[in-house]
């Protein structure tokens, strides 16, 4: 299952960006480690699809993607990092990170 929202983040000095924030990207736990024949991780592949479902929706979401992880989560620290979430917002809430994807300029 996987789920995202369009939201307002606010950087430091006050300005407001939209963002796409990861609500829920979960595995039942019969599927959690595995692997499919090709090799690919099976949460690889629901987090492809959610960042394909982002990427590709009408009308467009924002590029900027994040999502709230619990900071002893490393298996889904290190899923976001594979997908892109590679800088960190700061954080709400001691417990957890805020990993977000780089932001990148319009053409």
């Amino acid at each position: 299952m996987a789920a995202h929202e369009r939201v307002f983040l606010q950087r430091q000095d006050g300005a407001k960006f939209a963002a796409t924030k990861l609500e829920i990207v979960a595995l039942a736990k019969s599927w959690q480690r595995r692997r499919f024949a090709a090799g690919d991780r099976a949460s690889d592949v629901l987090m492809s699809a959610a960042m394909a479902d982002i990427a590709e929706r009408v009308p467009p979401r924002d590029a900027r993607v994040f999502a709230i992880v619990h900071e002893d989560n490393l298996r889904s620290l290190a899923l976001c990092r594979r997908h892109g979430l590679v800088q960190e917002l700061s954080r709400a809430h001691p417990q957890y990170r805020r990993p977000i994807t780089a932001h990148r300029s319009s053409p």
